[in-house]
């Protein structure tokens, strides 16, 4: 190594150079503190022997103008003095020197000395080369840390959150929380929420929910039904992430016209349906394990349904919020968490919760992600506040005169296994429907499909819909007659044209069963008022210039204005 050394006295620099030089070190030397200065300034020298006593400027004041040149690289520096008293060797520390050699020198010891020195020094150089490492790693990790806060802030869209809907706590354990809440409008404007809790927390459970986020906000969109979103969801997750990493999933469907509620539980606490006066209705179990645990084959995407009486809210959690511990170790529970939903809607239930939660792991290591919503359902069964809604806004232009035709026919095989309405709305993307328009154009073709398959094809009663026993009759004798399905087929055909002066959109469903009198029942329906049966059809009369059945009230047809 390089060695600066420094004396007034030519013999002692001689003897030293020299016997240094032969333990294979390059040799640097000054006479005096001012040119010992120099030379380090120049040569930057691995250890420094320095004489105390010297003209200009002495050992001390050298050593002392040395270390404010060099503040963040360490370089020894040995006093080499006749005074090796308590008080001179203190002032030596002081000054900023390691050691002190007694003159005159004894050569091995010097010897040793430097040795001894070369290897801390040696340690220090590696334990500066780490601290740079380390600096650069946190400097690259804050960067990453950054750019996956950003991605992650614009995929799940949280400018888009129902907050009037839709109240929301989420908690990560680190920086990044693998828990993700989220919700979506479909274009028959129901409500879709989605809750996914991924194993582990951090961004690698941050990552995991990013296929599951950006799935359900484009099925959700095309309108595909939750059925199809968790399947797609489980199929990916399934296929993306390795074998020991999960996602425990609630999805919500949520049909504010018709004060329905679809979920599907995978591996989440349990989701809890609780009145506006404090009374829990309902709770929904997990029933399926989470995304990612079952192949397609075994895998049962079929929600659980439920029509609401009175006015609520639907209210769910990860499993960071009864696992939640506090600094004795004890978990927050279930039971306590359902004993808090006695407060009556309006008196602050749900920040009460989340507070109670909060005052409960005070003082503790929060070990996983906690999440809370608490999902608004009210809504009467007038529908008639919905069609403004959907209406409001300005008509956008249309898209040209274009005259266009589109035919499907489906067999029972394809009935059955097609989630056939977003199918069709994804075709009529590709001509540039106008976007004003898409939504109520879904909401048409959907009640005109529906009431070919439940009522033309299944022989479904509305009547069984009136109230909540019957209408999960109705659903399991929809499922069960569905599965059965034989011999039927649905032919839906659409075409676009000009006509009077106005864009047109004609819809036609046509289904091969036995019909019905739907003179009666358009009658029936316009007398009728605070039902669930026969307001669909109503709707469509709302929403189109015209709707004509034909034939046994198996062919009907609705033409809708893209004006």
């Amino acid at each position: 190594m390089k060695v600066l050394v420094v004396d007034d006295a030519p013999d002692n620099l001689f003897v030293l150079g020299h016997h240094l030089k032969g333990q294979g070190h390059e040799i640097v030397t000054a006479k005096n503190g001012e040119e010992a200065v120099a030379a380090y300034r120049t040569e930057n020298p691995d250890l420094v022997i320095m004489d105390v006593m010297m003209p200009v400027m002495d050992g001390y004041e050298a050593t002392a103008a040395i270390r404010r040149i060099d503040t963040a690289h360490w370089v020894p520096i040995v006093f080499l003095s006749a005074h090796t008293d308590d008080a001179e060797r203190t002032k030596g520390l002081e000054a900023g020197g390691d050691d002190y050699l007694a003159k005159p020198v004894n050569l091995t010891i010097l010897t040793n000395k430097v040795r001894a020195l070369r290897r801390i020094a040696d340690m220090q150089d590696q334990v500066s080369h780490y601290a740079c490492e380390l600096q650069a790693n946190l400097e690259q990790h804050r960067e990453e840390r950054l750019f996956a806060r950003h991605l992650l802030d614009h995929i799940v869209r949280q400018d888009k959150m129902e907050q009037d809907m839709v109240n929301t706590w989420v908690s990560p354990a680190q920086h990044f929380s693998g828990d993700v809440a989220i919700t979506a409008r479909s274009p028959a404007n129901e409500l879709n929420v989605l809750l996914a809790d991924a194993t582990g927390h951090g961004l690698a459970a941050a990552i995991s929910v990013l296929p599951v986020i950006e799935s359900f906000y484009s099925m959700t969109e095309k309108g595909f039904s939750i059925s199809s979103i968790v399947r797609e969801l489980n199929r990916k997750v399934k296929h993306l992430l390795p074998i020991d990493r999960f996602i425990a999933t609630v999805l919500i469907s949520i049909d504010y016209a018709n004060r329905t509620v679809r979920v599907w539980n995978g591996g989440s606490p349990e989701v809890v349906f609780v009145t506006d006066g404090g009374v829990v209705q309902r709770i929904w179990k997990s029933t399926h394990p989470a995304l990612g645990i079952l192949p397609a084959a075994e895998f049962d995407s079929n929600p659980q349904v439920y029509r609401w009486e009175e006015p609520g809210e639907i209210i769910l959690c990860s499993d960071g919020l009864p696992e939640a511990e506090d600094s004795a170790g004890i978990p927050f529970s279930m039971t306590r968490f359902l004993s808090l939903l006695s407060r009556p809607y309006g008196t602050g239930r749900f920040k009460v919760l989340a507070e109670a939660v909060r005052s409960h792991i005070h003082g503790a290591q929060q070990r996983d992600d906690i999440s809370l919503l608490a999902v608004r359902c009210a809504g009467a069964l007038d529908w008639l506040p919905m069609v403004d809604a959907i209406s409001a806004g300005q008509p956008g232009k249309p898209n040209g005169h274009s005259h266009w035709r589109f035919a499907l026919a489906l067999g029972a095989a394809e009935i059955k296994r097609l989630d056939t309405l977003p199918l069709i709305m994804n075709w009529l993307d590709q001509l540039q429907i106008n976007p004003q328009h898409r939504g109520q154009a879904f909401l048409v073709l959907g009640e005109l499909f529906n009431n070919a398959l439940d009522h033309g094809l299944l022989g479904l009663d509305s009547q069984l819909k009136q109230d909540p026993d019957g209408f999960e009759q109705y659903i399991e004798q929809r499922e069960a007659r569905l599965a059965t399905l034989a011999d039927a087929t649905i032919e839906v055909n659409l075409e676009r044209y000009f006509f009077e002066g106005g864009d047109r959109l004609r819809l036609r469903v046509k289904d091969s069963g036995p019909g019905f009198d739907h003179a009666a029942i358009l009658k029936k329906c316009e007398a009728a008022s605070g039902h669930l049966s026969g307001r669909g059809i109503m709707l469509v009369k709302q929403l189109c210039l015209s709707l004509t059945y034909a034939g046994k009230g198996n062919d009907v047809t609705a033409v809708y204005g893209l004006d």
